[in-house]
């Protein structure tokens, strides 16, 4: 389905289509650890890893559909981003294994996402994904996925839309060395950028409530 919305990164309005509601294959194609970002739910600032997926399912152009999603940055026991891991290894780990899990370490796993298309305010759609589980089909992205780390990785690695989402951020601070901006890539980049989707039904907001939950490791 074709919608118009309005992408706020001021380039206008742009046709772009979303996910249809169904189970998809995918891929991890891409792990961003943008920093302590403010949640205006809890009204609180909360470490963000930023996941996106690449779909087997083809837009109407023939292109892979690509989604986000947002984790609290916490591996803690009721962690949403524990959770994730959980359904993607298809078993529960321990508090041990949790405190040393690397999350980076599940870039580029295939994955089944169900999404679902609901209704906003102003009566335009937007999609949400509601369950991710093991999948066992090793899938091929048209993209090599990535990683990025604002504490460890060279500013000059970070997707520009990225950067600007890091920027937000209470952790934000200037590189010694002025960034070079990646080659622009018109309406990809910004399409990419307004697609950012709020928490799907299928997360729990607990993991949300405290400011300071860096207890992972990428």
């Amino acid at each position: 389905m074709t919608i118009q919305e309005e992408l706020v990164v001021g380039m206008g309005n742009y046709e772009r289509e979303i996910p249809p509601a169904k189970l998809h294959r995918g891929c991890i194609t891409g792990i961003y650890n943008i920093g302590r970002q403010f949640n205006n739910f809890f009204q609180t600032w909360n470490g963000t890893l930023k996941f996106k997926f690449e779909l087997d399912t083809l837009t109407s152009q023939g292109k892979p559909f690509v989604i986000y999603q947002d984790y609290t940055a916490s591996m803690g026991a009721k962690a949403n981003l524990r959770k994730l891991v959980h359904s993607i290894e298809g078993r529960d780990i321990t508090n041990v294994e949790a405190a040393s899990y690397s999350v980076g370490s599940i870039l580029g796993r295939s994955v089944f996402i169900q999404t679902t298309q609901k209704n906003k305010i102003d009566g335009s759609l937007k999609y949400s994904i509601i369950n991710i589980m093991p999948c066992d089909t090793i899938l091929s992205p048209i993209v090599t996925p990535e990683k990025w780390d604002f504490r460890t990785s060279n500013p000059n690695d970070a997707p520009n839309w990225i950067w600007t989402e890091y920027e937000k951020s209470k952790d934000f601070k200037q590189p010694s060395v002025p960034r070079i901006p990646k080659p622009k890539t018109g309406l990809g980049e910004a399409v990419a950028k307004a697609a950012i989707v709020s928490s799907g039904s299928h997360l729990d907001r607990s993991d949300l409530r405290r400011e300071d939950d860096d207890d992972f490791s990428f």
